[in-house]
């Protein structure tokens, strides 16, 4: 039985890898698509510590979703936006019509 459950939450892993690869390949950007971002920051202290806190949509775009994207202990929230090819996760949700909220969190 326990060889059994082993097997079968390898092959979920597994599905899951694959379906988040498709969704990832659906829809790549391509190098003659011009988009402009608007990005606006607030600034945000928390116990004297200075912390980032950005929102990046598409420009002359009305999002109608937003969704908020906090870095893990040793990254910060400009991880979300590589600037290289179509590796950025901050430009691909705003062109799915989310506002991207950034922050960066102390500690």
């Amino acid at each position: 039985m326990r060889k059994l459950s082993s097997r079968l939450l390898a092959a979920l892993l597994v599905a899951m890898l694959l379906v988040c690869a498709t969704v990832g390949l659906a829809e790549p950007a391509t190098a003659t698509e011009e988009i402009s971002y608007t990005y606006d920051e607030y600034p945000l202290e928390r116990n004297g510590i200075a912390l980032h806190l950005d929102r990046i949509a598409v420009a002359d775009a009305q999002p109608e979703k937003s969704i908020l994207l906090v870095h893990g202990l040793t990254y910060s929230s400009h991880e979300f936006d590589i600037d290289y090819e179509d590796y950025s996760l901050v430009r691909r949700l705003a062109r799915e019509g989310y506002a991207v909220w950034r922050q960066d969190i102390a500690g």
